[in-house]
């Protein structure tokens, strides 16, 4: 059972196209997801929501990358009570994007130091190189055609559950 604090919410609640039971939803997103050569792992789950006294389970849908399970975040599909409703949630991290914001912000943060003119110029790039040390080392194995191809994995795997 996953809790409720261990997602983090990507779609807020929208209508269904019709109302599913999980096991035929399960087989519809694995089935286009085989006909868009992603291949998938999606299990039946059931997600927490609330705290001791007043909590409420849900059935979902937890979706794993077969060829990425500890690299890629994995996705969870909420359903409401009556299933003619469901939420999108990431579970987890995916390691290539958090190293994708580790560089953008650093290459930001370099920028923005260069501009600041309050600073000597032997100061800001005394930072700059420091900053561009520890961001290579925090990022070291990002490969942008590997972030471009776990970004279209989410795009289609996202397109797939919003025609349930």
């Amino acid at each position: 059972m996953i809790k409720e604090k261990e997602l983090n919410k990507i779609e807020n609640m929208r209508r269904l196209n019709k109302q599913w039971a999980v096991d035929d939803a399960i087989n519809f997103i694995s089935e286009i997801a085989s006909e868009n050569s992603i291949d998938i792992c999606a299990d039946r789950e059931q997600v927490k929501f609330g705290g001791l006294f007043n909590s409420s389970v849900l059935d979902a849908i937890l979706i794993t990358n077969n060829e990425h399970k500890k690299d890629y975040a994995r996705i969870v599909v909420v359903f409401n009570e009556n299933f003619s409703r469901a939420e999108t949630y990431q579970y987890g991290t995916s390691k290539l994007i958090k190293k994708h914001e580790v560089k953008t912000f650093g290459e930001d943060l370099r920028r923005q130091n260069m501009r600041d003119r309050s600073q000597k110029i032997s100061e800001r790039i005394a930072f700059n190189v420091g900053n561009k040390l520890a961001t290579s080392v925090l990022s070291m194995g990002y490969n942008s055609k590997k972030h471009e191809a776990e970004l279209e994995y989410y795009e289609i795997l996202f397109s797939i559950i919003r025609e349930l």
